[in-house]
């Protein structure tokens, strides 16, 4: 029987194999800019509404620690509905009526616990236990966040329609939890046979 050893070895080499780095899998700047301006508007409003953290400046800042949102963020997507409903009526910054229709997008929002499966040229795929969906990243492509060889990843994200197309919120919250070569078998096996969703 192959050891423990050889079986990782041969997991690993099979998945440089087919591993193709990411070209155009996220936003351009045009997109990226609008995403940041809607949704840390959305996140300001959140804070004030709930005196999370009295003295965070978001809308428009530029270089905000994760930790500083990640309150916030849950704040929001625990109670989106009523948040966005409220947001879009308030209209604190002046948005237009096609941002305001961006922002009630949100609404369909997803947040929980996904697994990074698979980078393909212009999409990451991220699953849960029903559906594997097709996102860009913002800034950046998401294998230069976290290497191709970490997957299948658990991080916290949300997942949200923007622009015709499924992004993440900017934001993962990885658990570092190292899965057994088998255990990431079984999880790509799984992904394999299901449905590629980029709308929700």
């Amino acid at each position: 029987a192959k050891s423990q050893n050889q079986e990782k070895v041969e997991y690993h080499i099979n998945k440089r194999r087919k591993y193709v780095p990411q070209k155009n899998a996220c936003l351009n700047k045009k997109e990226r800019d609008l995403f940041y301006k809607l949704y840390f508007g959305l996140l300001d409003f959140t804070n004030q509404k709930y005196k999370i953290k009295s003295k965070l400046k978001i809308y428009k800042q530029k270089g905000l620690s994760p930790n500083d949102l990640s309150e916030i963020i849950e704040k929001l997507w625990q109670n989106k509905e009523a948040i966005i409903t409220e947001f879009v009526l308030a209209n604190p910054y002046k948005f237009s009526k096609e941002e305001l229709e961006k922002v009630k997008e949100f609404k369909k929002g997803i947040r929980k616990i996904f697994f990074i499966m698979e980078y393909l040229e212009e999409y990451t795929a991220i699953m849960d236990e029903e559906k594997c969906y097709m996102i860009k990243g913002i800034t950046s492509n998401i294998d230069e966040i976290i290497p191709y060889n970490n997957l299948p990843y658990i991080v916290i994200t949300t997942i949200l329609p923007f622009e015709n197309k499924l992004i993440y919120d900017s934001l993962f919250f990885s658990m570092d939890i190292d899965f057994g070569v088998n255990f990431k078998k079984i999880a790509e096996k799984e992904y394999q046979n299901k449905m590629k969703y980029y709308h929700l």
